[in-house]
């Protein structure tokens, strides 16, 4: 990625390239990148900045964003599941009705991310940092959250999970 690109033209090398069969796009700068919609299925973004970068309904299924830098990015919708976001930066990041199912998240940090209405069935999160995230409407079936850092209202998210009590009728 040359440093001086700007990041419509990053956006359109980044497309341009995995169009053409590459899937190896570690360490590009793709900071501020319009990137809405696109198709990244099986890339590697390991390490890449992606800071601030509009991903919303982006296909990033079994993509390796490890330690990617994916601070205020807004990956609204976007489908991630089986994807690697081991030690990846999302302090701030909007992720509202984001699929992470089955994703690797150990170590990620999620600080103040927004994950209202995320699917993150049967992910890893041991370790992962959700300090003042949004969680309302977060689906955690089966997520791995040993370690992780949660705030005191989480109780309540993980509550939803458990089977719903159905009410008795009196006089049964």
């Amino acid at each position: 990625m040359h440093p001086s690109a700007s990041a419509w033209e990053q956006a359109q090398q980044l497309l341009k390239a995995y169009a053409h069969g590459q899937r190896r796009f570690s360490r590009w700068n793709l900071a501020g990148c319009d990137l809405r919609g696109a198709s990244l299925t099986d890339s590697d973004l390991r390490g890449a900045c992606l800071a601030g970068a509009n991903l919303q309904e982006a296909q990033l299924d079994r993509a390796i964003l490890a330690g990617a830098d994916l601070t205020n990015a807004d990956l609204a919708r976007a489908s991630l599941q089986d994807t690697v976001l081991a030690y990846a930066d999302l302090t701030d990041a909007v992720l509202e009705d984001a699929d992470l199912s089955a994703a690797d998240l150990v170590g990620a940090c999620f600080t103040g991310a927004n994950l209202a209405g995320a699917t993150l069935q049967a992910a890893y999160a041991t370790a992962a940092d959700f300090s003042g995230a949004r969680l309302e409407g977060a689906d955690f079936t089966c997520t791995d959250l040993e370690e992780a850092c949660l705030d005191d209202g989480f109780e309540e998210v993980v509550l939803r999970l458990e089977d719903p009590v159905v009410p008795v009728p009196s006089g049964s």
